[in-house]
């Protein structure tokens, strides 16, 4: 899958539509490769305001380790209390005038 192929995103946008969630299988992406597949996908924009790190604000690390040393976070730690409220069920971006359309996630 070229993540830069704005036509070969169009069948995974029909695909989407039709089931709400698609899951790529093997997929090496890094978080450029990811931006790009979703630029073609879908319009960016920026999410809540949690840790941003790079390639820029449009990517969000939401993870229970500390990303620059990468150790797992103590459990009393302020990020990782912060970061339990991904636990219960929630639609990111619901209550904005333009709500999201979905949520890219890149699991590594």
């Amino acid at each position: 899958l070229d993540t830069g192929d704005v036509a070969a995103a169009r069948p995974l946008r029909e695909a989407f539509e039709r089931f709400s969630v698609l899951v790529v299988r093997g997929a090496a992406w890094d978080d450029e490769a990811l931006l790009s597949f979703v630029e073609g996908f879908a319009t960016l924009f920026p999410g809540a305001s949690v840790e941003r790190s790079p390639p820029g604000p449009d990517v969000a690390k939401i993870a229970n380790f500390d990303t620059e040393t990468g150790k797992v976070l103590r459990a009393d730690s302020r990020q990782r209390r912060f970061l339990s409220g991904n636990y219960l069920w929630h639609i990111d971006s619901s209550y904005k005038r333009r709500p999201a359309l979905a949520s890219f996630l890149l699991a590594r």
